[in-house]
């Protein structure tokens, strides 16, 4: 019994033995177990940081969507590498380089670059960030195209044209023939006339001698004929000055016994009546219209009823009509001018109060020997200074009478006659700007003011003239010497027509008053118009 006792003992030992045995070497590879599964999860890690550095997660997820397929013993990164070398080499052509990615990018950016600088020489690019090459080269093919295409047109005109210059060669060349046959036809003409000319001047050579002869006497018989008749003409001249001088003593004393007839006495006919007033509105009513010819623009001056027109012409307004019916018309009354801004025009001009006071005094005279003193004493021949002395004696008078336009007021036109039409003759200088100075258009200008208000000019006098328009008389200057002649070739001449056109003006005037025609001056035409306030205004003429 107590043999078997040991007997289990034992195997409780070596039980326990191979027990501990297994735990120490279970505990062991454990622990190796341990150590390796740390080493792998570092490793993995490291692995899984150098992936990322690489690619994301969805990145790998999507490699093949986003690369294709892999290309047969190439990675992923491999074939990426492949289609980039072979994007690169599509743009810069040849073989990709076996450098880096980002030095094959930046070379065809380059290049991409200076295509797309060159490119827009040629064709319109947009944004150049989102324009791409394969964009670029189509536009850059359409355009060529069209250079094809303008090429061949250019071509085909250009064959048309050598074709063209082709005829017009031959038909060059055959002018070129005809004109050389001419030549030798009018060079066989030149040599003949020379034949012809020098026999004529031979013959010449021996008649001049003859020919002096015959010509001096002629020129001798001439010359008596010329005295003879400059003689008569002498005393024809002489017979005619006394002619005249008898007519006008005859006229004199025939005066002293009947006064002739008055030549203006026409001129100062009245037109028309007022037979409607409205002093409010600034309108008249005038008894005459479509029947009698009047027009729209018509204008007239009114004088008192009951009364003549006065010599000067300066009534108590000016109207203008604006409205014409079948036997009356409607005008409206014009502004009169200002008498205190024509005396102080007066003052700025002469300022010499003594010589102010005198043309104050003037303005009282009678309207003949007021106008002789403005002209002879007080304008001095300068257009400006006459304009103001007669603004001044219109202001004058106006303000003198002030009275207001009634019922049966006359009106009266120079110009304007229901029954005929009026023919007027332009002498003189004018200013019609009233500006100081003479104006070198004016005959044309009041050509066309008295064609507008119904007249007919004429350059001459005649006895169908009804009255003459006389301005200045044209101011003749010195006769300009060598000299001046020398320095300005126009001088002489500018003299020589000053002169005539200074005899024109008196011979016109003589002519009219010898033929009984009136003379109005200027500023007197105006006022038997109606027209003087209007003539100031811009675009008057």
């Amino acid at each position: 019994m107590p043999a078997r006792r040991r007997k289990q003992s034992n195997a409780m030992l070596y039980t326990l033995i191979i027990f501990v045995g297994l735990f120490i070497a279970s505990t062991t590879i454990a622990v190796i177990f341990y150590v390796n599964a740390e080493k792998y999860r570092t490793e993995k890690n490291d692995l899984r940081n150098d992936i990322d550095d690489y690619a994301r997660k969805q990145e790998l997820d999507d490699v093949g969507k986003d690369i294709g397929s892999r290309l047969s013993g190439k990675t992923w990164l491999g074939t990426m590498y492949n289609h980039f070398d072979d994007m690169v080499t599509l743009v810069l052509g040849g073989v990709a380089e076996s450098t880096t990615a980002e030095v094959k990018a930046g070379k065809a950016n380059t290049e991409a670059e200076a295509a797309l600088k060159l490119a827009q020489e040629h064709i319109h690019i947009g944004d150049p960030n989102t324009t791409g090459l394969v964009p670029i080269i189509k536009s850059i093919v359409a355009e060529l195209q069209n250079v094809k295409k303008l090429q061949l047109e250019t071509q085909k005109s250009l064959d048309n044209t050598l074709v063209e210059l082709k005829n017009v060669n031959e038909a060059n060349t055959q002018k070129e023939q005809e004109l050389l046959a001419q030549k030798e036809k009018l060079l066989l003409d030149i040599e003949q006339r020379k034949q012809a000319y020098k026999n004529l001047e031979d013959t010449l050579e021996k008649n001049t001698q003859e020919q002096i002869r015959n010509l001096t006497t002629q020129k001798n018989e001439l010359d008596e004929s010329k005295k003879d008749l400059e003689a008569r003409l002498a005393l024809k001249e002489a017979e005619l000055a006394e002619a005249q001088k008898a007519v006008k003593l005859a006229k004199e004393e025939i005066a002293k016994i009947a006064p002739g007839p008055n030549p203006e006495s026409l001129a100062f006919k009245p037109d028309g009546n007022i037979i409607l007033v409205d002093n409010d509105a600034g309108i008249v009513h005038l008894d005459i219209g479509f029947d009698e010819h009047v027009y729209r623009g018509l204008t007239f001056t009114v004088y008192d009823r009951g009364t003549s027109i006065r010599p000067d012409g300066i009534g108590k307004a000016e109207i203008e009509v604006f409205d014409v019916e079948k036997d009356f018309s409607v005008a409206r009354l014009i502004p009169p001018p200002n008498y205190q801004s024509a005396i102080n025009d007066l003052y700025e001009e002469f300022t010499d109060s003594k010589e102010a006071a005198k043309i104050m005094l003037t303005l009282e005279k009678p309207y003949k020997e007021r106008l002789k003193d403005f002209e002879e004493k007080f304008s001095k021949g300068s257009a400006n200074r006459m304009r103001i002395l007669n603004n001044l004696a219109e202001a004058y008078e106006k303000n003198k009478n002030k009275s207001p336009v009634i019922l049966n007021d006359i009106v009266a036109n120079l110009i304007w006659d229901s029954s005929k039409t009026n023919v007027i003759v332009i002498s003189g200088e004018f200013d019609l700007d009233n500006d100081g100075y003479y104006d070198y258009d004016a005959p044309e200008k009041l050509k066309v003011l008295i064609n507008k208000w119904g007249g007919r000019v004429e350059n001459t006098i005649s006895v169908d003239t009804d009255f003459l328009l006389l301005g200045q008389i044209p101011l003749i200057p010195e006769r300009p010497s060598l000299q001046e002649q020398q320095a300005d070739p126009m001088a002489l001449q500018n003299y020589e027509n000053s002169v005539k056109k200074a005899e024109l003006y008196t011979n016109m005037q003589n002519r009219a008053q010898a033929l009984w025609i009136p003379i109005f001056k200027y500023d007197r035409f105006l006022h038997l118009i109606g027209y003087k306030a209007q003539a100031s205004q811009a675009g008057a003429f």
